[in-house]
């Protein structure tokens, strides 16, 4: 082992009792290396100082996409969701957004009666009464927990919320 690895495990504390006798004896007879083993221990104690980072959730798709495709094999990294569960949520989304474009469309300022009007009325009482409230609480736990990973998902596979 050369002088500067025994210099290092010195610093770290990870030398054995031999290995830190002859540390020892080398720093009584060499001033060249005391000045070593300080700069070590500088740097030993400001680098455990640091933290180590964590990459962004798509870090691995982020470096595959920034290098050129003819240097790797496409080892096809999949998005948080899969295609099946965005049509869902953007169907329910849209079906969600024309029940209440035509619930509106029925309420009449006027307060003349439309055609259908109670049909519409009665459908609403009906569905009130069959969904539970705590089903109903679930299903938008669920929809905006999806809504959330759909929004991520685009915003990662953009770039964004990286370091």
């Amino acid at each position: 082992m050369n002088t500067q690895e025994l210099l290092w495990k010195y610093a770290e504390g990870q030398c054995s009792g031999h290995e830190k006798d002859e540390v020892e004896k080398l720093l009584a007879s060499d001033e060249n290396a005391k000045d070593e083993l300080r700069l070590i221990q500088e740097i030993h104690a400001s680098l455990s100082g640091l933290e180590a980072e964590q990459p962004s959730m798509r870090f691995a798709q982020n470096v595959m996409e920034s290098l050129p495709k003819k240097l790797y094999a496409n080892i096809g990294i999949e998005p948080l969701l899969p295609s099946y569960l965005k049509v869902i949520f953007w169907s329910i989304l849209s079906g969600i957004f024309i029940i209440l474009v035509f619930i509106s469309k029925t309420r009449n300022p006027t307060n003349k009666e439309l055609p259908y009007n109670y049909l519409i009325n009665e459908s609403i009482e009906m569905a009130t009464k069959l969904i539970s409230s705590d089903m109903l609480l679930y299903a938008v736990l669920i929809f905006i927990s999806l809504a959330t990973l759909a929004i991520f998902d685009r915003f990662l596979a953009r770039g964004k919320f990286t370091s």
